[in-house]
């Protein structure tokens, strides 16, 4: 299972978002606006940063491509019907007919940082722009880190799918669909009340009204019927729950997480409402409404903004806990404890002394019999109670990857690694069954296991290793990724993987990188209709993939206007002087 290594529509999305959490940005993401049953916008990623005595959201608007000036416009529309100040247009590839230059031109004069995030020929993503842009630092941030974000966005969007299919098809049960409700609302409605203390208040409320929804999930799928949330105040099996031995998909994992959600959202509220300039009150009756709103809120809520105020950096909280638990998977190993404080506070800002009194801060905002943070029974790992399975398994894999040796790419043996970390068996076991469960939700987003036949790391190789040799060619004036041509053609599915490099206005070669090696006649005149581009200019199309024959001496094959020549794609240059007695 893999992300996209080019990522594209919603993937990119996220791989945007990621770069954006890892650099110190709150986000809210995929929020929707309806009106009467129609769908008003739709925010793609809204970038919070906390300083000491203010915030500042921006919105973003993401695009692989296929956009134009009516999206700037509609981004400017946004900007005036939320009264925000900052928004940036992040895309890959420029639109067909206009210059880049006339494109920043409107961007400007809309008040919008357009950001071009282009793929390089090598197959990586160039993110200058958006790192300078948003001032962004990821010198202390594992590179792991920003792949297990995106994982968690995947996720999301994965259960919430999840849930509203099992909701449809179990339609004898209740509280499914009550948990997608949940979300929608949480999501959608909460961000949208400008006024901090009523969106407080809204949030409270939200959350005292879906109080316990997990536990009510789970016991109406036993057969209990549907309690309240007083008849259900716990879990009679909190430990399968938290500790799932058998890798399924369950519904009370996306009812735990929605609950998570909305309590992180608490968080974040009351922070941006010690962070509001206040507006001295000039007569009794705005004297009034201000102390009526405030004391509105719950007694809990009201007492943890005073005690807020009093921690040194209360401002990266809502930021630390977001990596705290979509990094991390809200625990720690008690093995490497020091070390793993050590790197959250470099990611997050809140220094390592403070991270004790900013987990204990979760016990005063929500408070319940015992901590929420809890050493498990044999010891080897500290971790925030009522967190769903899956989203701890994203920790897992995490720490597969970031206490590897050096050069350890295998993952059997990243796992035997880290089951040595890990200290016991016992521990290592824990983690392993949260991995499980993050894999089987996973399992469900079909597009993170399209290449299933073994050879994903092999079709990778291919991309980069072509992408390597057209730039070491250095004989073309442009070079752009097929994906891109198709977007900016609204070629809907195409996935064929390669670039079109340019040599003049009335010459350019194509590379096409296939997974396997199908079939020899390649139907390139139907690609390049579809691409819009002109079939008269084409100088040279190259053709490369695996041929299945020589599978098992891991060799693959690179053929070319119909004749195969075999290669190691591992050594691009072998093939140079083949491809140069063509091209």
């Amino acid at each position: 299972m893999q992300l996209p290594s080019i990522p594209k529509d919603c993937y990119y999305e996220d791989y945007v978002a990621a770069i954006l959490s890892a650099g110190g940005y709150f986000l809210d993401r995929s929020v929707h606006r309806t009106e009467d049953g129609l769908d008003l916008l739709e925010l793609d990623v809204v970038a919070g940063k906390f300083a000491p005595d203010h915030y500042e959201n921006t919105i973003i608007e993401v695009k692989s491509g296929g956009w134009g000036i009516k999206d700037l416009f509609k981004v400017n529309g946004w900007l005036n019907y939320l009264g925000h100040s900052k928004a940036a247009f992040i895309y890959q590839i420029a639109p067909d007919g206009k210059d880049e230059a006339t494109m920043q031109g409107f961007a400007k004069e809309l008040k919008i940082d357009l950001l071009r995030n282009p793929v390089q020929a090598d197959g990586k993503i160039d993110d200058t722009a958006i790192l300078k842009s948003f001032a962004i630092d990821l010198s202390a941030v594992p590179k792991q880190a920003i792949k297990t974000l995106r994982y968690c966005y995947d996720m999301e969007r994965v259960m919430l799918d999840y849930i509203h299919t099992y909701s449809k098809q179990n339609g004898a049960f209740q509280t499914p669909e009550r948990v997608y409700q949940y979300f929608r609302k949480l999501i959608d409605e909460s961000f949208f009340i400008k006024d901090p203390l009523q969106r407080l208040r809204f949030l409270t409320d939200l959350s005292m009204e879906h109080r316990n929804i997990a536990c009510i999930l789970d016991n109406e799928l036993k057969g209990n019927g549907v309690l309240t949330a007083d008849q259900c105040t716990r879990f009679d099996n909190l430990y399968e729950i938290e500790n799932p031995k058998e890798m399924a998909c369950r519904p009370v994992d996306v009812a735990l997480y929605v609950q998570l959600l909305n309590r992180l959202l608490v968080l974040k509220g009351i922070t941006e409402y010690l962070l509001t300039p206040k507006t001295p009150a000039t007569t009794w009756i705005e004297k009034f409404l201000a102390n009526l709103s405030y004391n509105a809120q719950s007694g809990n809520v009201s007492q943890a903004i005073e005690l807020l105020k009093k921690h040194p950096h209360f401002y990266l909280y809502p930021y630390f806990y977001q990596i705290f638990f979509f990094v991390y998977g809200g625990y720690f190993m008690v093995s490497r404890k020091d070390e793993e404080y050590n790197v959250l506070s470099g990611i997050t800002g809140v220094p390592v002394g403070e991270i004790d009194m900013a987990l204990s801060f979760w016990d005063q905002l929500f408070p319940t019999p015992t901590p929420w943070m809890t050493t498990i029974n044999h010891g080897g790992l500290y971790y925030h109670r009522f967190m769903p399975a899956p989203l701890r398994g994203l920790g897992t894999n995490y720490r597969r990857h970031l206490y590897a040796p050096e050069g350890v790419k295998d993952p059997d043996k990243q796992f035997e690694n880290l089951n040595q970390v890990a200290g016991s068996n016992n521990c290592y076991n824990d983690m392993i069954h949260w991995n499980n469960a993050a894999y089987i939700m996973l399992e469900r987003d079909s597009n993170l296991h399209e290449h299933t036949n073994g050879d994903a790391n092999k079709f990778d190789r291919h991309v980069k290793a072509a992408g390597e040799y057209i730039q070491r060619k250095g004989i073309y004036q442009d070079v752009k990724l097929l994906t891109d041509l198709a977007a900016a053609a609204k070629c809907r599915g195409f996935k064929l993987q390669g670039f079109v490099c340019t040599l003049s206005p009335d010459a350019y070669d194509v590379y096409v990188i296939k997974p396997k090696n199908s079939l020899l006649s390649f139907p390139i005149n139907q690609v390049i209709g579809e691409l819009n581009l002109d079939q008269g200019h084409m100088r040279h199309c190259f053709v490369m993939g695996t041929d299945e024959q020589y599978k098992k001496s891991d060799d693959d094959t690179i053929w070319f206007t119909g004749t195969l020549h075999h290669a190691s794609l591992d050594r691009m240059d072998s093939v140079v002087d083949e491809f140069d007695k063509i091209a």
